[in-house]
């Protein structure tokens, strides 16, 4: 075997991995992101306001469902070999514009991490610059080495009806996640969580312990004194100085507070988990889907003859409640928390929250109430014996299809290569 036949063959080799990487990369963080649309859009809102564009902050989820097709369609093409003078100046220019711009984050942090796999794997700034460095080399290679490249599989029509599949897939997927609620939540207040554990300290948890030290001036000089020797009324004030001596016990989420009026009733309501509960939750009430409001009174008044609490709970001001309760005839008691707090326990608005003894039970969009079965539906929910989650099997279907016929069709093409490329 000649050594151009070796070069050429360890070309091939490495070029076959390099395209699978990145194929695996774009198609992974495509589909983490199409999983929670709504999250990306959040992400790309913060960028937005970070870099004075907060006149785009209105554009953000659809240029988060552009961001999700673009990452995902790149996977797609760089695993069936298809486009490759395209594909290959696709990917260099985003992967390049995102080392460029992770970068920037890594040494400014304008945002606190860059939402690159959305809230299932979240990295530091620097290793999401580090990531993309490393991920550099097998673009740089596939652009370089044009002839590196597996070849595309099949009859035209066969590699166009799976491209097309595959971009049906992820938009049927988006859809079904922007529709009713992300198939998987990767955030603290997922079905199944008790909402004490996640933002009640226990009675007689360990607090902060703190020592304490003041500053003080005399003549021109400052001296530091602990809080049982403090001097004379001839020194002056100047500052107290805090060291952490021991940290105590801190929920996994601590900026979550429920307020009835002005009074906090976190633990009056969460502490209590002799009721089942049901929350209404809208992060602006004045923005909530008004398709919504019947299924949420008939809600309420079952609520209501059966016993169990019902809340609306929104980041609203009293003037965006009076509005949304004279247009919906809302009778429901109002409680407030913070806009933010409530788009990361659900992504609708509005959205229904089941509590079953301080366990969220389920989780849905208002929208998929159904007006006149809901006493059937909330008995359902209620009599479970497990928390209830959602059937994934509809929104996964084409993704899979298109996956399998994908995988089938490569290891096919593989197969009846004996010879080497052809170009």
């Amino acid at each position: 075997m000649t050594s151009g036949y070796k070069s050429y063959r360890a070309t091939r080799f490495l070029g076959g991995i390099s395209q699978y990487i990145l194929a695996a990369l774009f198609l992974f963080s495509g589909f983490v992101k199409a999983v929670d649309p709504v999250g990306t859009a959040l992400k790309l809102s913060d960028y937005f306001t970070a870099f004075g564009l907060s006149a785009l902050r209105g554009l953000s989820l659809s240029c988060a469902v552009g961001l999700i097709v673009v990452e995902f369609s790149l996977g797609v093409l760089l695993l069936m070999g298809l486009f490759r003078r395209f594909t290959r100046w696709a990917v260099l220019v985003l992967m390049s514009a995102m080392t460029l711009l992770t970068f920037y984050i890594f040494l400014f942090e304008p945002v606190a991490d860059c939402g690159c796999f959305g809230d299932f794997l979240k990295i530091s700034n620097r290793a999401t610059f580090l990531k993309n460095l490393c991920f550099m080399v097998p673009t740089l290679f596939l652009f370089i080495k044009k002839r590196a490249w597996h070849p595309s599989f099949g009859s035209r029509p066969i590699q166009f009806s799976l491209l097309a599949l595959g971009l049906f897939g992820i938009g049927f997927f988006i859809q079904q996640n922007l529709r009713h609620l992300p198939l998987f939540d990767f955030r603290p207040f997922r079905v199944g969580s008790s909402l004490a554990e996640l933002v009640l300290r226990p009675e007689g948890a360990a607090e902060d312990l703190y020592r304490y030290q003041f500053i003080y001036e005399k003549e021109g000089k400052k001296a530091l004194f602990e809080a049982d020797s403090l001097p004379d009324s001839t020194w002056q004030y100047v500052d107290t100085q805090m060291t952490l001596l021991a940290e105590g016990y801190h929920p996994p989420v601590e900026d979550f507070v429920l307020f009835r009026d002005y009074e906090d009733v976190t633990r009056e309501l969460i502490g209590n988990q002799n009721y089942n509960m049901i929350w209404v939750l809208a992060p602006h009430w004045g923005k909530a889907s008004k398709k919504t409001i019947e299924a949420i009174n008939q809600l309420y008044k079952y609520a209501s003859d059966n016993g169990i609490l019902f809340y609306g709970i929104s980041g609203s001001d009293e003037q965006e409640i009076a509005l949304w309760k004279e247009k919906s005839a809302a009778k429901y008691p109002m409680l407030l928390l913070d806009a933010s707090t409530i788009q990361t326990i659900s992504r609708a608005n509005p959205s229904i929250l089941f509590l079953k003894k301080g366990v969220i039970q389920a989780k849905m969009n208002a929208l998929d109430l159904r007006e006149g079965n809901i006493e059937a539906q909330v008995n359902a929910l209620f009599e479970s014996e497990k928390p209830l989650s959602q059937n994934a099997l509809l929104r996964l279907l084409p993704l899979s299809l298109w996956f399998i016929l994908t995988l089938v069709g490569l290891i096919i093409a593989r197969e009846r290569l004996q010879t080497p490329y052809t170009f």
